[in-house]
């Protein structure tokens, strides 16, 4: 332990320079993933947009399905009537 602390007491200013190189080094660090969080953030909100903008596209083609499909029914139900009627009426 004596050793230790003899050790410390000598070689102070180098214990004071590699330290304050670590506290450097810490913030440099934390200043970059700082940035990569702040890009990651804006292409996590550029990818949101986008598939929100593909999820509007496909609610749009169902939609048009739907609306293609109901026209058919309608059709095919006005042909019943109609073949209804004429059975009724003769």
């Amino acid at each position: 332990m004596t050793d230790f602390i003899s050790i410390l007491t000598t070689n102070a200013p180098a214990w004071g320079v590699t330290l304050t190189l670590v506290i450097a080094g810490l913030i440099v660090a934390v200043f970059l993933l700082n940035r990569d969080n702040r890009r990651l953030e804006a292409a996590q909100t550029e990818l949101r947009k986008e598939l929100s903008d593909i999820k509007e596209k496909i609610y749009d083609k169902f939609e048009k399905l739907a609306d293609k499909i109901d026209d058919k029914l309608n059709k095919i139900y006005d042909r019943i009537n109609d073949m209804n009627d004429r059975i009724k009426g003769s």
